[in-house]
């Protein structure tokens, strides 16, 4: 599905993720973003910098979506992004001792989604599970 919607993460580090998404392979019938590619957009997001993060310490983690909301704001009206900071420095450290009582950690994230129109035209709310394997 990434591939259909030409997802792509442009910036990638240990806090922070920046995803890209052409519009006019993701637009609705009125020429703006399309609903599910924006909610995608934001999933894919959040699970890629989870899933990059958890990589660096336990090669066989498996990361999965949870609960997900999304507020639509504005329309989206061009290339559009998904961008995720994250300010808890040690959330890896909340994954381990998680780890050490239950099979999975929880990790809840914010990702805001924009255009070079509207930073914030949708901001979505999810809550992943990493599991160690």
């Amino acid at each position: 599905m990434t591939k259909l919607m030409n997802l792509e993460i442009t910036e990638l580090t240990s806090q922070h993720i920046k995803t890209f998404a052409q519009l006019s392979i993701n637009k609705n019938g009125h020429d703006t973003g399309f609903a599910g590619s924006l909610y995608t957009l934001g999933i894919v997001t959040g699970w890629s910098w989870i899933s990059a993060v958890a990589k660096s310490i336990s090669s066989t983690s498996i990361v999965v979506a949870g609960k997900a909301d999304i507020q639509y704001r504005r329309p989206i009206t061009a290339d559009f992004f998904g961008q995720l900071t994250m300010h808890n420095h040690d959330c890896v450290n909340d994954w381990q001792l998680q780890w050490q009582t239950r099979p999975s950690a929880k990790q809840p994230v914010t990702i805001t989604i924009g255009d070079r129109n509207s930073v914030a035209a949708a901001q979505m709310t999810a809550t992943f599970y990493i599991k160690k394997s």
